[in-house]
């Protein structure tokens, strides 16, 4: 036997549907100066890209080696570079380089953040015609025990 209800019809939705994974944290550089360039903004829709003219800070000689030159990528949301998490650097080494670099030339530093959430960091450096590339995963790590043990409380 039928009989009437109110209201008369029933939706029901079967599983989610998302269109963009979205940015956990928020990811840039940190400068030199310990200030963070934020290059994407937490709850963003991946994938993203975006490019930033920066400036080199010391300069670095042609087949010299020892300290490189890096581009840290941070993810997180304060201010101040080192209250986030280093999540890899871009190293630019002496060897690699053609000629000499010089303090104050131009460094292009593009970010690509993919589905997967693969960081690659491209920095192109119109003086020597160059372009350096590195890849970072954000997939959950796990730590340094070695490098742990060794911080003091």
């Amino acid at each position: 036997m039928r009989r009437k209800i109110n209201p008369d019809r029933l939706t029901y939705t079967i599983g989610a549907v998302v269109d963009e994974q979205p940015l956990v944290n928020s990811i840039g550089v940190a400068l030199a100066n310990n200030e963070y360039e934020q290059f994407f903004e937490k709850g963003s829709g991946l994938p993203l890209k975006k490019r930033r003219d920066f400036k080199v800070i010391h300069a670095l000689r042609q087949g010299q080696s020892g300290v490189p030159f890096k581009i840290p990528i941070v993810e997180g949301e304060n201010a101040l570079a080192d209250r986030n998490r280093l999540n890899g650097s871009l190293e630019i080494r002496g060897e690699e380089i053609r000629r000499d670099l010089p303090v104050g030339s131009d460094i292009e530093v593009t970010l690509n953040i993919d589905t997967s959430r693969i960081i690659t960091v491209k920095a192109y450096v119109p003086l020597l015609d160059q372009e350096f590339k590195t890849e970072i995963n954000l997939q959950r790590r796990e730590p340094n025990l070695h490098k742990l043990s060794g911080e003091k409380s």
